[in-house]
């Protein structure tokens, strides 16, 4: 994949991207944004324009799970009959680890967990393990039918423009 142009949106100042996170077109990055503006005011947030580097090897999953998380990842790797590395028992032995990862309680595998970075660091690797330098997807979610572009390593990004802008509410069906 050659360098690309694409945008990511964000509630928070953003000097380097952690690994799986993931870029799109603009309205894709709006919209996502927007679905995680919960209340009912607009609120001020960023969005990012960047120029990716995914490298040679970027795998295209065949599926869209709906989460960018690291979980989310493993299951469109090696937990759904039909992915590329389809093998429930190695995706159980991935899940276990990001458990002991992210620790006993409430929030595990969750946004916000303090374990975050380490959990996208381990399922980063495991994927450049496989061979790939990065993921695509067809986004079914935001701007359906957009492809979305995901890195594993955060030197893959480089931030060519921030523009704060304002976040409205999460539109209701």
């Amino acid at each position: 994949m050659a360098k690309t142009l694409l945008y990511h949106a964000s509630f928070d100042v953003i000097a380097s991207f952690w690994p799986l996170s993931h870029f799109g077109p603009r309205q894709a990055a709006e919209e996502a944004l927007q679905n995680k503006n919960q209340g009912p005011l607009p609120r001020p947030g960023f969005m990012y324009r960047a120029e990716l580097d995914l490298g040679g090897s970027v795998l295209r999953l065949a599926s869209d799970q709906g989460t960018p998380r690291p979980l989310g990842y493993l299951m469109m790797l090696f937990g759904l009959p039909g992915a590329p590395h389809f093998d429930f028992t190695v995706f159980k032995q991935h899940r276990e680890r990001l458990g002991q990862i992210y620790g006993p309680g409430p929030g595990a595998f969750k946004n916000s967990h303090p374990n975050d970075l380490a959990a996208r660091e381990y399922v980063a690797t495991v994927i450049a393990g496989l061979g790939y330098t990065g993921l695509e997807y067809v986004n079914q979610v935001e701007f359906v039918g957009s492809v979305a572009a995901v890195i594993l390593r955060p030197a893959q990004v480089s931030i060519i423009a921030q523009e704060s802008i304002m976040v409205p509410p999460k539109a209701t069906p």
